[in-house]
């Protein structure tokens, strides 16, 4: 009975250092969680950890470099210094929380999003590429390319800018100088969106010139270029 008691001590012995030591592993890892790891606006929440480092004690975390939102990434773990560091690479399963836009109802392709149909969600974006909006605002009037479903994140690869003026549309030149703004006819030799810089031609004096387009019937070009 002595003997098998003392061997139930020892044995609980040497598991204790080793727990103890998991547990300081396992509650760094999450101390490197809870301060946020971050990239284009969404924040990473642990989910698993696929295979621990075949260590004990403390070790030190390193997040490497992130280039997208995968669902799975390898932190570095190391430990010691010097000639004795040694180091692993630690797969993990994550999510990858952001406040994105989502459609509120069924969008067919070709359709254009209004701002009514659009909410802002706290949603997932692991495993997805592309850019996603914050502001409902942002996405109003862009026209959809692949069908979206009820609560779909809305995607750079789901929607394009349409045009607001097409080639061969008529246009007002605005050339402003000071507080004076300049007025012209013209016709827009390339098509464009709100921001894009495109040919237009006077129709007046036939000079071509560079404008920016402002609004669907606007463009602005550089002070006293309007010809």
């Amino acid at each position: 009975m002595i003997t098998r008691l003392l061997f139930t001590l020892m044995a609980v012995a040497l598991l204790m250092p080793v727990s103890a030591s998991a547990g300081e592993m396992k509650d760094s890892l999450h101390a490197l969680f809870a301060k946020g790891i971050r990239h284009q606006g969404a924040i990473a929440e642990l989910i698993e950890v696929s295979r621990w480092p075949n260590t004990h004690g403390a070790v030190i975390w390193k997040v490497p470099h992130i280039s997208r939102h995968s669902s799975r990434m390898s932190l570095i773990a190391e430990q010691g210094s010097g000639a004795q560091k040694r180091r692993w690479y630690v797969p993990v399963r994550v999510h990858w929380w952001a406040d994105a836009v989502v459609v509120r109802q069924e969008a067919q392709v070709r359709s254009r999003l209004l701002a009514d149909m659009l909410e802002v969600k706290r949603v997932d974006v692991a495993g997805h590429i592309g850019v996603w909006w914050s502001r409902p605002a942002d996405l109003a009037g862009m026209q959809v390319i692949r069908p979206l479903h009820k609560g779909d994140v809305v995607y750079s690869s789901s929607v394009k800018q349409p045009p607001l003026i097409r080639r061969g549309d008529r246009v007002t030149i605005v050339a402003r100088i000071g507080a004076i703004a300049v007025h012209a006819e013209g016709r827009a030799l390339r098509s464009g969106s709100r921001g894009d810089r495109l040919l237009v031609q006077n129709l007046r004096s036939k000079q071509t010139v560079q404008a920016t387009i402002e609004d669907a019937h606007t463009v602005i070009v550089p002070s006293g270029g309007a010809g």
